[in-house]
């Protein structure tokens, strides 16, 4: 319950500063359109930030200032003669996974990049998010026992820009080839280099289509026109447009289709992208222990995108990594 009055002052700067609520106290700017709407509106906003922040136990309010403020600590309450709209309460009681989110950005801050988020999952954790239907690859590694190049096909969103690229000059896939200033390196670059370990050769390549901010409906428009003649492996990606694909998601069984026509002795894998560890103000921040089961919010556009890309797995003997 609100009570008039506030635990504090705080600084503005320290919710940009400080965005996982790692110090005493905090302070963010409540957005003008949820303000307008009245302290109720402007409160539910300042608990769901508050449930991301390791160090929020108590919350204050003002509509009149925008301000959504954090502590730690609140010894009594003070009314603030300038600006008389505060209210305060306690934080809401977080989950057990949003405590330990929490906390583990934290920890990740104070121990330095070291610290990597990929920390929160283990191999067990992803090894149970991969399911296969039909296929064990027996075509691709065939080829590669053989001594023959492959060719590999990346096809999606942003995530899969985010594969990287060797021999596309001018595509953003490129900023992630291992060779520029940064040295970043793509996951489908990585893979590649795992290949290359066990099974050199000068001729494997990668064909990245990925489109930034474009659903699968739209790059199934054009697929044919984008990909070489042969294809050993296609890797989909189009989990991270799940909030953005067509009602049915017909074009999740679409893609499939449409490469095991062009190429029906290539391997397919469809990768599902959960919005986990890192939600939106208005969401429920998700963590998976080590070793559990990864999954997605019911009734949510990943769980359904998830659900017909398992459907289309089973249907088509293909491979799913989620």
């Amino acid at each position: 319950m609100m009570q008039q009055g506030g635990c504090g002052n705080t600084n503005r700067y320290h919710g940009i500063e400080d965005p996982h609520g790692c110090r005493q106290t905090g302070s963010f700017r409540i957005p003008r359109a949820i303000a307008g709407n009245g302290t109720a509106q402007a409160a539910d906003w300042c608990f769901l930030r508050c449930e991301r922040l390791e160090g929020c136990n108590f919350i204050s309010v003002s509509v009149s200032q925008q301000d959504c403020s954090w502590y730690r600590h609140c010894r009594g309450l003070k009314q603030n003669p300038f600006v008389t709209d505060i209210v305060s309460a306690p934080a809401r009681q977080r989950s057990a996974a949003a405590e330990a989110l929490a906390k583990a950005r934290c920890r990740k801050r104070k121990e330095g990049p070291s610290h990597e988020r990929a920390r929160m999952l283990n191999t067990s954790s992803l090894n149970n998010a991969i399911l296969s239907y039909g296929s064990h690859w027996s075509h691709l590694v065939s080829r590669l026992r053989s001594g023959a190049p492959i060719a590999m096909g990346v096809i999606g969103a942003s995530v899969a820009q985010n594969a990287g690229c060797l021999t596309q000059p001018g595509k953003r896939c490129m900023q992630l080839s291992g060779r520029t200033r940064s040295n970043r390196t793509g996951w489908a670059v990585r893979m590649l280099q795992k290949i290359n370990q066990t099974y050199p050769h000068h001729g494997h390549r990668i064909h990245n289509m990925a489109a930034d901010a474009t659903p699968a409906a739209e790059v199934l428009k054009c697929l044919g026109t984008h990909l070489p003649r042969r294809l050993d492996l296609a890797i989909i990606e189009f989990g991270s447009m799940a909030q953005f694909m067509e009602p049915g998601l017909a074009s999740v069984e679409g893609m499939v289709r449409s490469l095991l026509a062009a190429y029906p002795s290539s391997e397919i894998v469809i990768l599902s992208v959960h919005r986990w560890c890192e939600q939106s103000d208005a969401g429920d921040p998700l963590f998976y222990r080590d070793g559990g089961q990864l999954g997605v919010l019911a009734d949510s556009p990943w769980e359904r995108v998830e659900q017909e890309t398992l459907r289309v797995c089973r249907a088509y003997q293909v491979n799913g990594r989620f």
